[in-house]
């Protein structure tokens, strides 16, 4: 395992939610979506969390585009239960990889940074938060820096 992977799990370890409810999602989402339209930023997030989507926000300059990769990466999270910062570098980057060795669709899967997993303690894995429309090492660090605000 490469240190980038390491310590993409441990930040995955870190950011953990005691609890996680519709309520929590609004105000996280809030928080990125007003971000974005403070800055005047081309972003969209979406929160998923056990089964149902409970945000999402496309700003006024997104395009199509940034929610088709919102999706795939809420896809590659949803699949893998994992950052998909972390699968990028498990996977070195190589977004052909997700067909060859898993037998997804290139095309509903994200091999960058940007969504990131909702875990609760005593729970596990529920559900994953993205973010689309800046550079990918961004749309990561706005997650996980808005995660961070929230944490109980």
């Amino acid at each position: 395992m490469t240190e980038e992977m390491i310590l993409a799990l441990e930040e995955e370890k870190q950011l953990r939610f005691k609890k996680f409810n519709a309520e929590k999602a609004l105000r996280i989402g809030q928080k990125i979506a007003n971000y974005a339209i403070e800055k005047d930023l081309q972003v969209c997030v979406e929160i998923v969390a056990n089964g149902k989507m409970l945000f999402h926000f496309s700003a006024d300059k997104c395009i199509p585009d940034n929610d088709h990769w919102l999706k795939r990466k809420i896809n590659t999270v949803m699949y893998f239960h994992h950052s998909s910062k972390f699968i990028h570098f498990k996977l070195n980057g190589d977004s052909t990889l997700i067909h060859s060795k898993y037998g997804l669709k290139t095309e509903d899967y994200a091999v960058i940074h940007g969504g990131f997993p909702i875990y609760v303690e005593n729970a596990g894995f529920i559900g994953a938060i993205a973010v689309s429309g800046l550079q990918p090492n961004e749309d990561h660090d706005l997650v996980t820096q808005t995660i961070q605000e929230f944490l109980d």
